[in-house]
């Protein structure tokens, strides 16, 4: 009873139950709502379930709406909700409020990726007074590993590979107390509990000092290996020609840039500008390409106007960094293959290395890092993994349970179950069995983990590719063959929630096209039910197959012959003869409409690049030295019987070189035209059709300068814009658009 006004009057009691989802594990969510029930003198309890969180609540009628009105606002950083039920019900007498033992069922929880360790723990890291001061491991529930560690769901501790460190009295107090930061932090440990650091040497083994040790081996050339969140890096001085030269070695890398990690944002000023710190300092914490002003090795990144920058991202790289300015921190991986992440693997190539900083946590699955760029104050992933995967991406609408099994280069898969899409991390290349292995495990890991049944498996249309092999040998309703360049603008259409049709331009290097030919520059109509090519660029012919991939003289021959061009300068001796007879007598000569094999031509006939050593490796050039470039200059180009005829440009490309303008402004002239030709090409279509929602995807829309700029010409031209951004624009967002346009196709099927 409550007096008010002299008169006795019932309190009003209410109860509701509200079930939470999206990234609501591992982020802090209950203790949370644990201090926010308290502070309102609510009563009931909160727990993990197999789609996210229960929460009951009962208690003042006024308190439990003022509760539900902040659960949003008072959400931990990391909490993502995407969906709240609540449901009114009768109050059952809960006497205080709980956290109770998590629900064992499976059903659509949203699993956390790995996060950057967090400003509360490295306050504490760096106190001399603090009982985990410089602990290599410390983490809360607001940052730590994650996805990396957990084996089953519920994520509880017994389901990760923190399961063998048995909690000392002090981190079981803190584990147990739910007003506690750690609070449920399945992955806390301190130094009497948790996992320690070693430095194997050749014949030695560091246990007192590793991480001194190693700093001493770096600062001194050496190359040492260290275990991160994901896998295992090598890690070398970024001044030091010799030891970057090294890793390149040791990794079979020949001019693909390298990564660097320096120790913050005042020593990443001195070597790049940087623009956006928060996507640099996020908790997701990607590598990032910013413009370089120099001061490391050439070796870095050969050719190049920008360099991946990241900063320590997790207490041991901070411990390490702090006497450090700037290492190389790369994949230890040979080229071709999946990242290391297995200790026995690491130390069988001890020999190649001076040593290997490891510790004895269990890495459940390989993550490499993710890879990105700002534009326009936004961040477009070139590679999504550590960070972001497998966080799940809303869809449009529900598709069902489905795989899209990917392409063959820059590697992921995507399960979807209903209106979210679960993308896998960053694989690799599909060229050897290592990554065929890597591909099924990590397959296997993350459909355990979502429960996931699947129905429909997408794949891309190319016989050839491994991804369609695996996608025959595994069980399904349906299987469905998606043309590569559709499942392109579908994944853009799926990321930014569109369902209505659009005009896609999906420009690339190579995608198997309805014809039998490897299309690559395409102005469609699409929706994620079906596609119309409106416009490609002019097949010409790809002598030698996938080896003009790599030997991208032979593409340029190939180009210079279609439109009968003369260039001999370039093109004299017996060998272009072979290729000519080989051209006429269509022997191992596909057909091509490829963007990415006219960005290559175009680079070889201007001296900027004599064989390409890794995809993408001239377009990359010609993009750096047209950057910043203030060139409005064109070249002249045809549209006819829906094709681009780039003859005429050629033709004026190879004058201009013979007149002895400067490459940079050739290649600033060529990046104009194609935004031309594409931009062009839109407004055709629209005018035809009367859409107005405009799709640019593909791995050459990894080019800032012509997504910048085609992005600006249509927005004035009043389209609608979209690109990828959190799922890469290249072959890493195939998977995306392969599972919608497969879950469609069923579901229209089934009707």
């Amino acid at each position: 009873m409550i007096c008010i006004s002299g008169r006795a009057e019932k309190v009003k009691v209410t109860a509701y139950k509200i079930l939470v989802s999206g990234t609501v594990q591992g982020v802090g969510f209950r203790p949370t709502i644990y201090q926010m029930a308290v502070k309102r003198s609510l009563r009931g309890y909160v727990r993990n379930i197999g789609y996210g969180v229960e929460i009951w609540i009962e208690g003042r009628v006024t308190d439990c709406i003022d509760f539900l009105k902040s659960l949003k606002r008072e959400k931990p950083r990391n909490a993502r909700i995407r969906r709240i039920k609540i449901e009114r019900n009768k109050p059952r007498g809960y006497e205080k409020f709980q956290i109770v033992q998590s629900s064992p069922t499976k059903l659509e929880v949203d699993i956390t990726p790995d996060l950057a360790t967090c400003e509360m723990c490295l306050k504490e890291m760096w106190d001399i007074s603090n009982r985990r001061f410089r602990y290599p491991f410390i983490n809360c529930t607001h940052c730590g590993p994650r996805y990396t560690i957990i084996k089953e769901l519920p994520y509880d501790r017994r389901n990760t590979t923190m399961r063998v460190f048995k909690m000392c009295d002090d981190c079981r107090k803190e584990y147990e107390n739910p007003l506690d930061r750690r609070f449920h932090a399945q992955p806390v440990a301190c130094e009497r509990c948790g996992p320690t650091l070693e430095l194997i040497m050749s014949g030695e083994i560091e246990r007192e000092h590793p991480i001194e040790t190693t700093i001493e081996i770096i600062k001194g050339g050496g190359v040492v290996a260290v275990k991160g969140l994901g896998g295992y890096h090598l890690a070398c001085d970024a001044k030091n020609d010799a030891a970057v030269l090294r890793i390149r070695k040791i990794k079979g890398r020949e001019r693909k840039p390298l990564a660097v990690m320096v120790r913050n944002l005042k020593v990443a000023r001195k070597y790049c500008e940087v623009y956006n710190e928060d996507y640099l300092e996020g908790p997701e914490a990607p590598i990032i390409l910013f413009p370089y002003k120099g001061g490391l090795s050439r070796f870095v990144a050969p050719g190049q106007v920008r360099i991946g920058i990241m900063l320590p991202y997790t207490p041991l790289h901070h411990l390490l960094m702090e006497k450090l300015d700037v290492i190389v921190l790369t994949s230890f991986n040979r080229t071709g293959e999946p990242i290391i992440y297995e200790d026995k693997k690491a130390s069988e190539l001890l020999s190649e290395i001076d040593g290997i900083l490891t510790h004895n946590r269990e890495i459940a699955t390989s993550c490499d890092d993710s890879v990105g760029f700002i534009l326009n104050g936004r961040l477009h992933l070139m590679r999504r993994s550590r960070g972001f995967s497998p966080s799940p991406i809303c869809l449009p609408i529900d598709v069902g349970t489905c795989l899209g099994v990917g392409a063959e280069e820059k590697v992921t898969f995507c399960l979807t179950r209903g209106r979210y899409a679960y993308m896998s991390q960053h694989i690799g290349d599909m060229g050897g069995p290592e990554v065929e292995d890597r591909y099924l495990s990590v397959l296997r890991h993350l459909t355990s983990l979502l429960d996931i049944s699947v129905e429909t498996v997408s794949y891309d249309m190319h016989p050839d590719y491994r991804t369609t092999r695996i996608a025959e040998r595994i069980e399904a309703e349906r299987k469905i063959g998606v043309q590569h360049h559709h499942a392109h603008i579908a994944s853009v259409m799926a990321e930014h929630g569109i369902v209505e049709e659009v005009i896609g331009v999906s420009c690339d290097g190579t995608g198997y096209g309805d014809d039998g030919k490897m299309w690559g520059c395409e102005i469609m109509l699409s929706s994620f039910k079906k596609y119309k090519r409106k416009l490609h660029l002019k097949y010409v012919p790809m002598p030698g197959g996938e080896t003009a991939i790599r030997e991208i003289d032979k593409m340029a021959f190939g180009y210079l012959h279609a439109y009968k061009v003369e260039y001999n300068e370039r093109f004299h001796d017996g060998r272009y003869r072979i290729l000519e007879r080989q051209i006429e007598r269509s022997v191992n000569t596909p057909w091509t409409s490829s963007l990415g094999r006219l960005f290559d031509s175009v680079a070889y006939i201007l001296g900027v690049c004599e064989r390409a050593t890794y995809d993408g490796e001239a377009a990359m050039l010609l993009e750096a030295i047209a950057f910043r470039h203030p060139s409005s200059e064109t070249y002249s180009y045809e549209i006819k019987d829906k094709e681009i005829d780039v003859g005429g440009m050629l033709e004026e490309i190879i004058n201009d070189k013979r007149r002895g303008i400067s490459r940079r402004e050739v290649s600033k002239r060529f990046h104009n035209t194609v935004t031309n030709f594409l931009c062009e090409g839109v407004r055709r279509v629209h005018e035809e059709s009367d859409v107005s929602k405009a799709v640019l995807c593909g791995g050459c829309f990894q080019n800032q300068i012509l997504l910048l700029n085609l992005s600006k010409r249509l927005s004035r031209l009043g389209f609608e814009v979209y690109s990828g951004e959190f799922v890469p624009n290249n072959d890493g967002g195939i998977s995306l658009g392969q599972a919608i346009i497969g879950g469609v196709r069923c579901r229209e099927s089934c009707v």
